[in-house]
């Protein structure tokens, strides 16, 4: 084959055949395991990108989560429902109520408040606190007597449940009546007895701060 090839083309055959097995060398000894460890790399990474996009919609969720959270507790807390039922407020807010419905007059009393058994807000360090409030009211109409009660639920400090209601006309409409709610002087038509629990809560702290002044 030399005699016929000639040693020259022999010799450069032979050189590029060697360079091809260096190459081949390179490519099945370093090149393709590399591009697998690439490839695995690659899937890798992916699987981490989508992982942390994951994680990043979750963090989104709980935050929105948290602010409509805070909103609410900010709601509560400006409704006056994280108190220690001071009476002093609650007097005053009641007589903004009495004046707010238009009744004629209302007398009320506020039990001594008392602690509730409350898993979750133990939870959270804080004591369930609630107190009977029975309310009085003599009005013209029994409109009045109604527009009371919704303003109970809706406008005293903290959160009220109605436990009891009880309401009686004790005059008919008739011309005396009329000709005195005419001069002005409102006779009362319409007696009521509304009773309802007044809840609230507040921090753990706060009462063992009160109980520890106490003594």
């Amino acid at each position: 084959m030399i005699n016929i090839l000639g040693t020259k083309r022999v010799i450069i055959i032979a050189a590029i055949a060697a360079v091809n097995a260096v190459l081949a060398a390179v490519l099945f000894l370093y090149l393709q395991p590399g591009n697998v460890q690439l490839d695995r790399d690659l899937r890798s990474t992916r699987s981490e990108i989508s992982s942390k996009r994951a994680e990043i919609g979750r963090l989104r969720v709980e935050y929105q989560q948290i602010q409509e959270e805070k909103s609410f507790f900010e709601g509560l807390e400006n409704a006056g429902f994280f108190s220690d039922q001071d009476r002093v407020l609650a007097r005053r807010r009641m007589q903004e109520i009495i004046e707010q419905s238009g009744v004629l007059s209302a007398s009320y009393d506020i039990a001594p408040r008392t602690e509730v058994a409350n898993k979750k807000a133990e939870e959270a360090d804080h004591v369930h606190l609630q107190s009977p409030i029975t309310v009085n009211i003599e009005a013209l109409d029994d409109t009045d007597f109604y527009k009371f009660v919704y303003l109970v639920e809706n406008g005293f400090p903290g959160q009220t449940s109605v436990q009891d209601m009880q309401v009686e006309r004790v005059l008919d409409v008739n011309e005396t009546v009329l000709r005195s709610v005419g001069t002005g002087t409102n006779p009362v038509l319409v007696r009521g007895r509304i009773s309802f629990m007044w809840h609230t809560l507040v921090p753990l702290a706060r009462i063992e701060q009160e109980a520890a002044g106490a003594f």
